[in-house]
């Protein structure tokens, strides 16, 4: 039996070992983000709620936050396998088995579909393309549902609603709440 659980575990090793790498990397870009963050000069207004260097304080902290937990869900596959004896990969589970309660939530790594990688890519570039032009509020539902019909096709009126929601939620909040503007395309006169 132990030689079944072995096998099992070395089986999904490289997987993990890929999130763990992949995980300092994203702890290094969220150090790079916040170290960048910080070279930015305050805001010149004295009544200003955010500072310019507040947007990527935040999100190089959220970006380090789910490098942390991705690296710690993944930290054993960084520890060298010494040919354990059947004894010492039982502790080796229930010590791992610690780390890794949230692999249960997830089935089997699907493998990566480049097609799919591609066609997000030219999505996103689209966007980009279509930004100003067309509005945020627009292409922005427009990315969000070709981006997550792609991904659950069988989902349609749940992408939209999230599609559409998300887009409106955003810009009120940077249009009205943090007057910031963003450009209103076509529909500048409804929303």
């Amino acid at each position: 039996m132990s030689q079944g659980v072995d096998a099992d575990s070395r089986k999904g090793r490289p997987a993990k070992r890929e999130d763990a790498v992949g995980a300092i990397v994203v702890l290094a870009l969220a150090a790079l983000i916040i170290i960048g963050g910080l070279a930015i000069p305050d805001s010149s207004y004295s009544n200003a709620v955010l500072s310019p260097r507040d947007f990527p304080f935040l999100i190089g902290i959220l970006i380090a936050v789910a490098g942390a937990v991705l690296l710690l869900r993944n930290a054993s596959a960084l520890m060298p396998d010494r040919g354990r004896t059947a004894p010492a990969v039982k502790s080796r589970q229930v010590s791992a088995a610690a780390i890794d309660d949230l692999d249960d939530l997830f089935e089997e790594r699907a493998p990566q579909n480049f097609r799919i990688l591609g066609i997000l890519f030219a999505l996103l570039l689209g966007y980009i393309l279509i930004f100003v032009w067309v509005g945020y509020v627009l292409s922005t539902f427009l990315f969000l549902t070709c981006a997550a019909t792609l991904l659950a096709p069988k989902k349609r009126v749940r992408n939209l609603i999230f599609a559409a929601g998300l887009s409106i939620a955003v810009y009120l909040l940077f249009t009205q709440a943090l007057n910031v503007l963003l450009p209103p395309g076509p529909l500048g006169g409804l929303i």
